[in-house]
């Protein structure tokens, strides 16, 4: 299983790639409401960037409220951890 740590960096990598903004700009208390490449349309390829990275599915509520980089760490370990 990830470590935090190391969770938390794939997390930073994947959004870095999926929305084409420099890993350096993202961070743990990164959100849609602070990082304009973030927007509903890319929220879905974040989604599908996580869920294939992690071998995870989330579900409709889970997706609506994954709006932060701490919301998303916090689904991807609840789903990781029933592996």
């Amino acid at each position: 299983m990830h470590s935090k740590e190391k969770l938390l960096q794939a997390i930073l990598e994947t959004m870095s790639t999926t929305l084409r903004v420099p890993v350096d700009k993202i961070n743990a208390g990164t959100s849609m409401e602070n990082l304009s490449a973030w927007d509903s349309l890319n929220h879905i390829a974040v989604v599908v960037a996580m869920e294939k990275k992690f071998d995870v599915s989330f579900g409709q509520a889970k997706i609506l409220s994954m709006t932060s980089i701490m919301a998303i760490e916090k689904e991807v370990k609840i789903l990781l951890e029933k592996k």
